[in-house]
């Protein structure tokens, strides 16, 4: 996302604060035995970043899926996995993000 002008709705999206779901931060986020702590930063940066991108290419959409290729929770690193997210604005009383796992990919959810 290397843009120097943002329109104002971009701008007002990025100003806002970022949740995550406990599961979009066990899958995206959260690491076993981490190398070291920027492991973890670097996952949680690399998960903010493609959410923003895509939000500010779709800011009308809700929810805005992404995607990311990650090392398994579990810290396997032999491989890397596709793992699809989602990044919606929240209109409460004090407006934010979630990044949560789309609904039918939820852990533990019951349809």
């Amino acid at each position: 996302m290397s843009r120097k002008v943002f329109t104002p709705e971009q701008e007002l999206l990025l100003s806002l604060p970022v949740s995550l779901t406990h599961e979009a931060w066990f899958e995206a986020v959260h690491i076993e035995h981490p190398k070291s702590f920027s492991e973890l930063a670097q996952r949680l940066a690399f998960t903010l970043k493609a959410g923003y991108h895509e939000l500010c290419q779709q800011p009308y959409s809700k929810p805005v899926k992404f995607s990311l290729y990650r090392h398994s929770p579990s810290g396997d690193r032999s491989y890397r996995y596709f793992l699809q997210l989602q990044i919606e604005k929240i209109d409460a009383d004090f407006p934010y993000l979630l990044i949560s796992l789309p609904k039918d990919e939820r852990i533990g959810e019951i349809p």
